[in-house]
């Protein structure tokens, strides 16, 4: 039986030690037919050959590369890999996740006996801490094309949030599940996680009226 292809997003800066590790896992595990698109938010191209070499990826036809001149953030650069590229399913990650090898593998099985239309959002549970259910999660084409111009993503968000907007939309039409699927969650305090903290206070401004309202996308702009 042919099983369909699963497209993992990872938007990264600045994370060659983790995302070498977060590449690895993915290609380690136990589902097939997999591919990986690796957005470098607002990196030169000149960072792809050290990406490439650092990361020893180069030989997997199936690691893609993308790049945004200007810093984007979490939320839009995730939306660009899903209006840029045509999967089944994707899986939408960071750059300091390690999977098990049956992480994928169990999230598709969710998915086909929950949503075999791809119309959903499973979420994927983090080994340690608290986590917002929707951080991580697998989708598939039809949920991806639910949204304007398959910004998945509420796009005026940089950072933070995204994930929580996600999480009360796909929960409020019942088409969210919390998955025993599980990643480990590094979550280091380097430069890319100060750069992002720049920005928590500016997405929380956003945030708080918009859950106060009950608005979320993309129901609501």
């Amino acid at each position: 039986m042919k099983k369909d292809r699963v497209n993992v997003c990872i938007p990264t800066f600045d994370r060659f030690d983790l995302i070498r590790q977060t590449v690895r896992s993915i290609l380690g595990g136990s589902y097939r037919p997999i591919s990986i698109t690796i957005i470098v938010d607002g990196g030169r191209k000149a960072y792809s050959d050290r990406l490439w070499r650092y990361c020893n990826i180069k030989p997997f036809i199936n690691v893609k590369l993308m790049f945004n001149e200007k810093r984007l953030g979490w939320p839009r650069s995730t939306n660009r890999i899903l209006q840029e590229t045509d999967h089944d399913f994707y899986f939408y990650a960071s750059d300091d996740l390690i999977f098990r090898p049956d992480t994928i593998t169990k999230a598709m099985a969710d998915m086909n006996r929950l949503f075999p239309d791809g119309d959903g959002v499973i979420g994927i549970t983090q080994q340690l801490g608290k986590f917002c259910p929707a951080a991580f999660g697998l989708v598939g084409r039809k949920w991806v094309n639910r949204f304007p111009n398959r910004q998945m993503m509420y796009p005026k968000y940089i950072h933070f949030c995204s994930d929580s907007e996600l999480w009360r939309y796909s929960r409020s039409i019942k088409r969210f599940y919390l998955s025993k699927a599980a990643v480990h969650h590094n979550r280091p305090f380097d430069n890319c996680k100060k750069l992002a903290q720049t920005t928590l206070a500016r997405d929380r401004r956003i945030w708080f009226p918009r859950r106060d309202a009950g608005k979320f996308w993309p129901k609501f702009n």
